[in-house]
């Protein structure tokens, strides 16, 4: 049996699973950074998006008040779903960022 050992073998498998170790861990490590600037990604969006959004509603509203003929009422209320459609839409990319990041 003393006979049959291969140190040359056993250097190249030790070799080759440092490789793989080494090829893993830089693996993982861009696999963080790149779910970081996600997450950095999402949040400056989400940032970005909420002033106007609520600017959007805010104004709607105001016009809401007004005294509006049908089609104008009829426009502002529209208006006013689709900017809430998008503040959801916002918001739940935002949470499942969060739960893909691992970020609550």
């Amino acid at each position: 049996m003393e006979s049959d050992y291969d140190e040359s073998r056993l250097s190249r498998l030790e070799s080759r699973w440092f490789q793989y170790l080494t090829a893993s861990k830089l693996s993982l490590q861009n696999m963080e950074r790149e779910r970081e600037k996600i997450k950095e990604l999402v949040s400056d969006i989400s940032h970005q998006t909420k002033t106007p959004l609520s600017n959007i509603l805010l104004y709607t509203q105001l016009l809401e008040e007004q005294e509006l003929d049908a089609q104008s009422r009829q426009l502002a209320e529209e208006i006013r779903a689709q900017a809430e459609k998008l503040e959801f839409l916002i918001q739940s990319l935002v949470k499942t960022s969060r739960l893909e990041t691992g970020t609550f």
